[in-house]
């Protein structure tokens, strides 16, 4: 039985960010890295869960 692959942290994020970079589509990028297209979309949706939303503003000053 073939043993299951173990991908870094680093690698799921660096490829997460080429998808969202909009150069590749899903398939060209899990051809290309030799995963599959759920494993990135995990990986856009992770990334996009802790990014700030667009129209946010932090206060100026912080309230006393």
């Amino acid at each position: 039985m073939k043993k299951r692959r173990n991908y870094s942290a680093d690698f799921k994020a660096r490829v997460a960010l080429e998808a969202l970079s909009g150069a590749y589509t899903l398939a060209e990028l899990s051809s290309k890295h030799k995963v599959h297209p759920n494993m990135i979309a995990q990986g856009i949706g992770i990334i996009e869960a802790w990014r700030p939303h667009p129209t946010y503003q932090p206060p100026l000053s912080l309230p006393a």
